[in-house]
């Protein structure tokens, strides 16, 4: 069964197309920075490729139908993680490179949590070449403003 929220957010977050495996990637990292702020819906990640990566996640969102509205109601707790979600990505809501690069800055945080801002960095830019140093301080800018890391 497709989580009572998934629908609501893929309509939230602007994710109601998956056709592609970039727009798959998105939702991802957005439903996983989005549990991260407080709106947890209870999916569990696992390191990949991409970052942080949920097997239920991926599933629920081939099953889900769109063009269904689904009623649901959030709390004021999950609308605040919302508001937090929105600031966080502003300018940046189907940016592949920035979502990928927050959420996986979180995810390595959580596995290490006695990373220096400087050894979680550097680890990202070893696992991920493709991301800049410049590029990973600036995010994690971001993610510390809200406390996320």
């Amino acid at each position: 069964m497709v989580n009572k929220f998934l629908p609501y957010l893929m309509e939230e977050l602007n994710c109601g197309d998956i056709g592609s495996l970039t727009k798959r990637i998105i939702l991802q990292k957005k439903v996983y920075l989005l549990q991260k702020l407080g709106f947890n819906i209870g999916y569990t990640y696992q390191w990949y490729w991409y970052g942080p990566y949920s097997v239920a996640l991926n599933l629920d969102s081939f099953n889900v139908n769109t063009q269904i509205e689904s009623e649901v109601s959030i709390s004021e707790d999950q609308n605040v993680a919302l508001g937090f979600f929105h600031n966080l990505v502003k300018g940046n809501e189907n940016n592949l490179r920035f979502l990928e690069t927050a959420a996986s800055l979180t995810f390595l945080k959580e596995q290490n949590p006695s990373y220096s801002d400087r050894e979680l960095v550097n680890v990202l830019v070893q696992l991920k070449s493709h991301i800049s140093v410049n590029e990973a301080e600036e995010v994690l800018t971001k993610l510390k403003q809200l406390r996320m890391v």
